[in-house]
Order: structure tokens, then sequence, then C-alpha cells
């Protein structure tokens, strides 16, 4: 139990990796613009981790970070500016509230923001593994999102738990916050690039339009 090399001890240093990789990824969320760049580390370190293969984290996570700055903040923005659009037609549609085209119309701003989501997260989770045009990236991102929903919807719910944490457990939201400043976030990327990697190892994106694995 007690070996250097085994389980035990294994835990223990995977465990430390994520509280590194959730400090960091923090810490690169702070200016908010560079939260896309920040999850596209994260999601790229995480995975590496889950396949064994992580090499030297910081540096790793770094240069994951510094490499696709530019696509995954785009693909930040853009997502954000959905989300905002979004969130702002249901808010009016639960404001005006004239019979059944209200309802409809937050239907389907609530699915619209459900598939930016999606897309989203495996765009981001795709520009840290493979090279690419942003246009493609993001087109890959909702297919593989629309063609695994079940995976999808897990992926979803992983990634929604700090809002579901706090909406059911109200009453212990210290701890909440506790727990994802220290390890949460990262947890979150390691269960979800255990997904990733099942599906990325499953499909060939060696076409045209589809990108190229990155080398690193």
């Amino acid at each position: 139990m007690f070996d250097i090399n085994g389980k035990f001890f294994g835990f223990l240093e995977e465990t430390a990796d994520l509280v590194l990789l959730n400090v960091l990824f923090l810490i690169c969320c702070i200016p908010v613009i560079t939260i896309g760049a920040s999850k596209t580390a994260l999601y790229d370190m995480t995975r590496r981790m889950a396949a064994k293969r992580e090499g030297y984290l910081v540096r790793g996570f770094f240069r994951s970070f510094s490499q696709n700055f530019k696509a995954s903040t785009v693909i930040w923005l853009g997502y954000a500016v959905c989300m905002t659009v979004a969130a702002a037609d249901i808010y009016a549609g639960f404001l005006w509230r004239k019979g059944a085209l209200s309802g409809v119309l937050v239907f389907v701003f609530a699915a619209g923001g459900i598939g930016a989501s999606m897309t989203f997260f495996y765009a981001l989770a795709l520009q840290g593994s493979f090279e690419n045009s942003i246009k493609n990236t993001v087109k890959n991102g909702f297919l593989l999102a629309a063609g695994h929903l079940p995976a999808t919807m897990v992926i979803l719910t992983v990634e929604a738990a700090p809002v579901i944490f706090a909406v059911f457990f109200t009453h212990r939201l210290s701890y909440i916050i506790l727990f994802f400043a220290v390890i949460g976030f990262a947890l979150q990327g390691f269960v979800n690039g255990v997904i990733f990697n099942r599906l990325f190892d499953k499909i060939s994106f060696h076409q045209p339009g589809g990108g190229h694995e990155r080398i690193s």
C-alpha cells in the first residue's frame, strides 16, 4: 500500500497535480477575457493526465495557454455574447408573460444557450488538441456534441456542478466555494478529459476541414 510506486502515492501525486492545476486555472481566469485560454489549457493538461502523459505540469499549462490564447479567446468571447443574449431574452420572456409566445421564446433561447454551451466546451477541448481554423474547430465541436448526446449531457452536468451544488446545497455554500477554490475546477476538467479522450481516439480528424493532431 505504501510502496512509493504504488496506487496510494500515485493517488496523492495526482491529487496534488489537480490542486496545482486548479490554482493555475483560477489565476489565469482573473482577467476574465482569458477564461477561454485558461479553460483550454486546463482541458489540455487534464486530458494528458487522464492518458498518463502530462509531462511538466506548469510548463505544459502555460505553453498551451499561450499557444491557444488567440483562438480560445475568440471562442470564449463568441460564447459569452451568445449566452448574454440568450439570458437577456429568457429574462425578458419571463417578464413579458404574454401567453404561449413568451413560453416559446424562452424555450428557443434556452435551447440556444444549451447548444452554445455544448459547442463551447467541445471546441475548447479540440482547440488544445488539434491544429485547425477557429471556424472548423467550432463546427467540429458542434458536430461532436450533437453526435454524442449522452456524453455531452454528462459533460454539461459536470461543468454545471458549481451552479447545481449552489442551488441544492445553499446552506453549505462556503464549503462548495472552498472545494472549487482548491480542486473543483481541475477535477471537472479531469472527469471531462477522460470523456474527451475516448471520443477523440475514435474519430479521425485527418480530413479536409478536420484538422491535425497537435504535436507537443
